[in-house]
């Protein structure tokens, strides 16, 4: 927006101003320049958004794929668990002496399952 604005002052100060007047010359010069730093930061600033969209991208496809990674975990904790279970049912219904004797899943067979006694 500034860089338009500038450009029409620009404009404005070329047709209205005396050719061999220094004062208009020296002023077009300034707006020139002023216009070209306009200009420099503009692309600067593009370029830098750019490289914050693209960081931004890398690092959402990081977090996708890390929450892949832990559903996946998930399912595994939850399929290893299942199984544990159905490890000591298992015991329970094929060794009945074992279960006389013995605690089915204690802590040294299944160190994070609640052992179950009969």
């Amino acid at each position: 927006m500034e860089i338009e604005e500038l450009n029409g002052k620009l404009e404005v100060m070329k047709h209205l101003g005396d050719e061999d007047d220094e004062a208009v010359k020296k002023k077009i010069e300034d707006m020139n320049q002023e216009l070209g730093e306009k200009v420099k930061e503009l692309e600067h600033l593009e370029i830098l958004n750019q490289t914050l969209i693209t960081k931004e991208r890398q690092s959402n496809d990081e977090l996708q794929e890390a929450r892949k990674v832990l559903i996946a975990i998930s399912y595994c904790h939850r399929f290893i668990h299942i199984l544990k279970q159905n490890i000591c049912t298992l015991m329970f219904l094929f060794f009945p002496t074992y279960k006389r004797q013995k605690m089915i899943c204690n802590y040294t067979m299944f160190p994070r399952m609640k052992a179950h006694t009969v």
